[in-house]
């Protein structure tokens, strides 16, 4: 092969994904629970700091969401703070009151995600939760709910139509 030909391999080489960012969502005003669950410690640490450890520990570039854009609105407006803070990246979603969560636990999901262009939600008893992954067009989506007053993270998920 000539030094000045691009070989095949380069031209049919795909484009990479754009790095999946991880955010632990903690502007919530835990109004239900009566006291700031980001601040609670388990085993001589903050419930945030050990999730933060283990999103750390996973390589990814991690994000902690602690004043949301619009605020009284539910994970939904610490989704589109992460989303806006950087723009055209993909999220893993964490919420801040799992303590116990680890870097293995996070790398298993990280690693079911084989189409980063869509959404994938954990599924449990016919229920989307977290930890979820939205790609980086989902932030229409989330704009347009919180614009309707359309706070709900299983109706959100059923629109982006997740894989299960």
């Amino acid at each position: 092969m000539r030094m000045d030909q691009p070989s095949q391999l380069e031209s049919v080489a795909p484009s990479p994904s754009p790095p999946i960012h991880i955010a632990i969502l903690a502007g919530g005003a835990s109004r239900r629970m009566g006291r700031d669950k980001k601040g609670l410690t388990l085993g001589g640490a903050t419930y945030l700091d050990r999730i933060c450890g283990a999103a750390q520990a996973t390589g990814h570039h991690v994000h902690v969401i602690e004043r949301d854009l619009v605020p009284h609105s539910g994970p939904l407006s610490g989704i589109v703070t992460a989303m806006r803070l950087r723009p055209g990246s993909p999220f893993l979603f964490l919420p801040c009151d799992i303590p116990l969560v680890t870097t293995l636990a996070l790398q298993s999901f990280l690693g079911q995600i084989h189409e980063p262009a869509r959404a994938y939600f954990l599924r449990l008893d016919g229920f989307c939760g977290f930890p979820f992954h939205l790609p980086a067009t989902a932030v229409e989506a989330v704009e347009s709910r919180l614009r309707t007053g359309e706070y709900s993270l299983q109706k959100l998920a059923a629109e982006l139509d997740p894989l299960e």
